[in-house]
């Protein structure tokens, strides 16, 4: 079973914590009383990179693969029921985070808050 951790964006840096669920009028409702609501709540994947840090929605990684080697910079993100990677000239639903783990060996280079322009075409 893996950790279901968040992180949450607030502007002007990450802010981790812990959160409460409890259930009303039939809804589940997820509480985070350590964010404020304009806050971007990312998930841990539950996966690591190559260094051994905790992958989450919205960090950007770098890998490469094949021969001559191809280097990959994507974001992760959430879609359909899984993490992917989210790269321009690859079908994305194609290509989900642990497939890429185990293809590109992957490092964290950033996140999409603080480093858009890592996923700025060269």
């Amino acid at each position: 079973m893996r950790e279901i951790k968040f992180r949450a964006w607030t502007g002007t840096g990450y802010a981790y914590g812990g959160f409460s669920i409890y259930a009303t009028a039939g809804n589940i409702i997820f509480d985070f009383p350590w964010i404020d609501e304009n806050s971007i709540i990312e998930q841990y994947t539950g996966l690591k990179d190559e260094d051994g840090k905790e992958i989450y929605e919205g960090d950007i990684l770098r890998g490469s693969f094949g021969i001559p080697a191809r280097v990959v910079i994507s974001a992760v993100i959430y879609s359909e029921s899984a993490y992917i990677i989210n790269t321009p000239d690859v079908n994305p639903k194609m290509c989900t985070l642990k497939v890429a783990i185990d293809c590109l060996q992957p490092r964290i280079i950033g996140n999409i808050h603080e480093n858009p322009e890592l996923l700025e075409e060269k």
